[in-house]
């Protein structure tokens, strides 16, 4: 559970970042403020949850992340190559059983 603390953590400080930092003049083509705001929110609950609604929060968190990652914003940013893959590998340790 540390664990995810941690990787979540450095999630939130990363996302946090990411709105005012893009990579290039144009636009993404999704809502980044709001794609962000979905894995803030779902991080929030997650962060919050007990044993009784871990699951749903988790797979909330999970869909938020997944849609970021899926999106426009993700590949706009000035995220590194190793930060993207944080994010990758954070999604992927993600165990919402």
């Amino acid at each position: 559970m540390k664990t995810l603390k941690t990787i979540f953590f450095t999630l939130i400080l990363t996302s946090s970042m990411l709105l005012s930092s893009c990579s290039s003049n144009e636009e993404p083509a999704d809502d980044c403020e709001a794609v962000l705001k979905n894995v803030a929110t779902a991080l929030t609950q997650l962060s919050s949850t007990n044993a009784s609604n871990y699951r749903e929060n988790c797979i909330k968190y999970k869909d938020a992340l997944t849609t970021f990652i899926n999106s426009s914003c993700f590949v706009a940013t000035n995220l590194t190559q190793a930060q993207r893959d944080a994010y990758r590998a954070a999604l992927a340790a993600l165990n919402c059983n």
